[in-house]
């Protein structure tokens, strides 16, 4: 995260002194960065950096498109671009975070313990398999600071949600693992929670 600060903070001073350009370089960045004249600089999917011909469209993919359908979502450029997308994947957790929130809020602990495990599942099958990758190029080789700050930002904030719902489904599992008589709830907190 202080690498992302970094960037940022030079991506600051570059638009203080040409704030004029900077809208153009934000695009002209974002194109050769995310989708390249030819290749992109930092291939935004992850079947890009799963696959070793470096393919789009994959199991990846396919996986990433059913963890979207079973929460009722699906990507409006299905088949013409891949749901494996980092942006349409931080979306998704964002989506599932905010219907965590909203279980909370309505005092539905096991749909949100159910959120949390499908965003760690998510995160640690899909975003973890090339985020790093993803962000070191994007730090190496795009043009704009900007981009780059964002996208080890983004890096290390999925990191640090991947380690507050460890925590959190470790201190639901040990809830239900000290509540209830003889000891029922504890299997079933247990079970349930895996």
């Amino acid at each position: 995260v202080r690498e992302a600060a970094d960037h940022l903070r030079l991506w600051r001073r570059s638009v203080q002194e040409r704030p004029e350009e900077v809208i153009d370089d934000l695009k002209t960045a974002w194109f050769r960065s995310l989708v390249g004249p030819a290749r992109p600089l930092a291939a935004p999917w992850e079947s890009y950096y799963l696959d070793e011909n470096n393919r789009l469209f994959t199991d990846s993919t396919r996986e990433v498109r059913a963890a979207f359908r079973a929460h009722g979502l699906e990507f409006e450029k299905k088949n013409r671009e891949p749901d494996d997308h980092i942006g349409l994947m931080l979306s998704f957790l964002a989506v599932l975070a905010g219907r965590e929130a909203e279980a909370v809020e309505a005092g539905d602990e096991e749909t949100a313990r159910s959120l949390q495990k499908d965003q760690a599942d998510f995160i640690d099958n899909h975003v973890l398999t090339f985020v790093d990758e993803w962000a070191a190029a994007m730090a190496e080789k795009s043009d704009s600071d900007f981009y780059a700050g964002m996208a080890l930002l983004a890096c290390g904030l999925v990191k640090e949600r991947r380690a507050q719902l460890e925590e959190e489904l470790s201190d639901s599992e040990d809830a239900g693992a000290t509540s209830g008589a003889g000891g029922e709830c504890c299997k079933e907190a247990v079970s349930c929670a895996c």
